[in-house]
């Protein structure tokens, strides 16, 4: 299996897969199929499903997810140093990561995470079994979120997170959310721990 992967060679591209008729669904094997590095992308209509690694990892630049889906991959986007993250419209669901993040994880050094109308449903890590983040903030905008197991389903770390409009299930015996330094709870639904 090969990665497709980006450097700062290339100046800020998308890739649409609704230009492929009804989008397009990248099955990845031992590899993570989407490397970006250094530059901005946007990817519009993709589905990602049944990765055995992350299937998006994203380091230096920013990354735009719009209409995009997440399924049954170990582990989905990933954001390292000097990146960040705006998802659109997405599906995050059924996801494994064997550490932090089973949905998203934004790896130390990240900037910002920022998520409006999103699913995360069943998704399973360690820590955040939705998102986690070791640095940066993130921001859910009008998103629903599902845990898959006992942990919360958001983990701030020591960061910022805030919440608008967006519905938390609690884990049975755990905390919606293990918050950072500040955590803004605006008229959303659900429960959360501070």
């Amino acid at each position: 299996s090969t990665a497709i992967t980006a450097d700062t060679k290339l100046p800020p591209f998308e890739i649409n897969g609704l230009n492929a008729g009804r989008g397009v669904t990248i099955v990845g094997s031992g590899v993570t199929p989407l490397q970006l590095t250094g530059t901005d992308v946007r990817l519009y209509f993709l589905n990602f499903k049944g990765c055995t690694s992350r299937a998006v990892a994203q380091s230096g630049g920013y990354l735009t997810l719009s209409d995009c889906s997440f399924t049954g991959n170990a582990g989905g986007v990933e954001c390292g140093d000097k990146s960040g993250l705006i998802a659109l419209n997405c599906t995050f669901a059924d996801n494994s990561a064997s550490g932090s993040g089973g949905a998203v994880l934004m790896s130390a050094g990240s900037v910002a995470a920022a998520f409006a109308n999103c699913t995360f449903a069943r998704n399973k890590a360690t820590t955040g079994s939705a998102v986690a983040s070791a640095d940066g903030m993130f921001a859910f905008i009008h998103c629903t979120i599902v845990p898959g197991g006992s942990n919360a389903p958001v983990s701030a770390g020591g960061n910022e997170a805030y919440f608008l409009n967006t519905l938390i299930a609690k884990p049975s015996g755990g905390t919606a959310v293990e918050a950072g330094t500040t955590t803004a709870i605006c008229s959303s639904l659900g429960t959360q721990s501070q």
